[in-house]
């Protein structure tokens, strides 16, 4: 089955980047709060055909729902986190890039 873009039906031939990134506390087993980042895994990955996408750099693109500078700053806050996970879990594995 093709993908159809979500906004006119025409054949889909990109998706949506945005990632969702917060900031959370957790309280240790001592009763201290610790500040930590969330970042989802997933990207909304909503199908656009390249006339209804909203692109920005070389291959980034975001649906008309995403299509905001909070969502902007989400997405690049939650890479980063994201970054410093994959090095860690690469850094524990003992894989060497």
């Amino acid at each position: 089955m093709k993908r159809r873009c979500y906004k006119c039906g025409e054949k889909a031939t990109k998706l949506c980047d945005f990632r969702n990134y917060k900031k959370d506390t957790i309280i240790d087993q001592y009763g201290k709060e610790i500040p930590i980042e969330i970042a989802a895994l997933k990207r909304c990955d909503k199908p656009m055909c390249e006339k209804c996408s909203n692109s920005y750099e070389s291959d980034t693109d975001y649906c008309d729902a995403h299509n905001n500078e909070l969502s902007f700053y989400k997405t690049e806050q939650a890479e980063r986190v994201n970054s410093k996970r994959l090095k860690i879990i690469v850094k524990i594995m003992g894989v060497h890039e």
